[in-house]
């Protein structure tokens, strides 16, 4: 059987290193994420405002939609589409969104 680092990683990190910054929200076993990539910040911010995403959270990277259909969990994940993935800003607001995904939320 092979183990996934990347899998690891991801199902380890929240434990270790967000421990103090995050809850658990929901327990999400298993999501489907799908990522919606938006061409610039004003188009961004429109599809924040439509669903009442980003606010007052100053400037916004990105913003994730978790809902549960059934027993299906599924997360949407909107963001620009970075110009090159050495954009270590955008891989970390992806991330942080896959966190929220994963049913992890701020503490508040």
């Amino acid at each position: 059987m092979k183990i996934s680092i990347v899998g690891v990683i991801l199902a380890l990190a929240p434990q270790f290193v967000f421990a103090d910054a995050m809850r658990v929200e929901h327990v999400v076993p298993r999501v489907l994420v799908e990522v919606r990539w938006v061409e610039n910040n004003r188009e961004l911010y429109e599809r924040a405002s439509e669903v009442g995403a980003c606010q007052g959270t100053g400037a916004c990277k990105a913003f994730s939609q978790l809902a549960k259909m059934g027993e299906t969990w599924i997360c949407l994940i909107t963001m620009v589409k970075p110009a090159s993935w050495e954009n270590n800003a955008a891989l970390a607001a992806l991330g942080h969104e896959t966190l929220h995904c994963m049913g992890y939320q701020h503490e508040p």
